[in-house]
C-alpha cells in the first residue's frame, strides 16, 4: 500500500497526516507549540478503521484504550487503569486513540488544551482523577486522537471540549476514485430497486439507507464505499 499516494488523493488523510506530525520542537526563535490533538470524526466509528488501513496510525506507534457502556468499564479501577495508560504513552511518545471514553475527559483538561508546563528542557502535564492530581512528563512525539460518531459529537459533546481539537471528518467515500464513486451510484440504484415495489419511484436516500437497514443487518451510508474499497 502506497500511504503517500493515498494521503495525496485525499485531502482529509492528508491534513490528518500533517497534525500527527505537527509535533513541538525547538527553534532559533523558540519552542513552537505544534498542532492540537485530533479528533476524527466519523459515521459509526469508522474512522478508526480507516486511520489503521490507511496506514496512518498503526499497533507499532499506538495505543487504543476503549471503553464501553459495561458497569465494569465505568468503575474508578478502570479510569486509574486507562489514565496510566494514557500517562505511559505520553511518557515515551507514542500515540494515543480514545474511543467511548467520554467519562475520561474531565480528567485529561489540561492534556487536551495543551497546558504544558516547561522544566529542565521537560515539558509536563497535570492528569487528574477526581481530587487527586499530577503532573506527568510528555513526550514530544505525544498525540492523543479522539474518534467520534459524527452525530454523537454534534449534539452529546460540549463546545468548549470540540473547541480543544483540531476536527477531522473521514469517511470511505473520500477515498473512492471516480469510477468507484460511479459503481456505488448503480450499486445504489439497484438497492432502491430492490427495496421498492416496481410500481414505486426510489425513496430519497435517507429513506432508502432505512430500508436498506432493516434489509441487511448493518447496513449504513458507509457500506457500499467500504465493500469497493475492501473489494479493489
Amino acid at each position: 500500500l502506497d500511504v503517500n499516494a493515498m494521503v495525496s488523493a485525499s485531502p482529509t488523510l492528508t491534513m490528518v497526516k500533517e497534525n500527527l506530525i505537527d509535533l513541538p520542537r525547538d527553534t532559533d526563535i523558540g519552542r513552537e507549540p505544534g498542532g492540537r490533538h485530533l479528533m476524527v470524526l466519523s459515521e459509526n466509528e469508522s474512522g478508526l478503521e480507516i486511520l489503521f488501513d490507511e496506514g496512518i496510525i498503526s499497533d507499532n506507534d499506538t495505543e487504543l484504550i476503549l471503553g464501553s457502556a459495561f458497569p465494569e468499564d465505568r468503575t474508578k479501577l478502570r479510569m486509574y487503569h486507562n489514565i496510566n495508560q494514557i500517562k505511559e504513552a505520553m511518557k515515551v511518545g507514542r500515540r494515543v486513540v480514545l474511543l467511548h471514553l467520554d467519562e475520561l475527559y474531565e480528567s485529561l483538561y489540561d492534556l487536551l488544551n495543551q497546558q504544558y508546563t516547561r522544566y529542565l528542557d521537560t515539558t509536563y502535564c497535570r492528569l487528574a482523577v477526581g481530587a487527586q492530581s499530577r503532573f506527568c512528563e510528555v513526550h514530544d512525539n505525544f498525540r492523543c486522537i479522539v474518534v467520534v460518531d459524527c452525530e454523537k459529537a454534534y449534539t452529546s459533546l460540549d463546545a468548549p471540549l470540540l473547541n480543544r481539537f483540531e476536527k477531522q471528518v473521514l469517511s470511505r467515500r473520500q477515498l473512492l476514485e471516480p469510477e468507484h464513486l460511479k459503481m456505488e451510484a448503480e450499486i445504489m440504484e439497484w438497492c432502491g430497486k430492490f427495496v421498492s415495489l416496481p410500481s414505486q419511484a426510489i425513496p430519497s436516500k435517507t429513506e432508502l439507507i432505512k430500508r436498506l437497514h432493516a434489509a441487511f443487518v448493518g447496513f449504513n451510508d458507509e457500506t457500499i464505499p467500504s465493500a469497493i474499497r475492501y473489494l479493489e
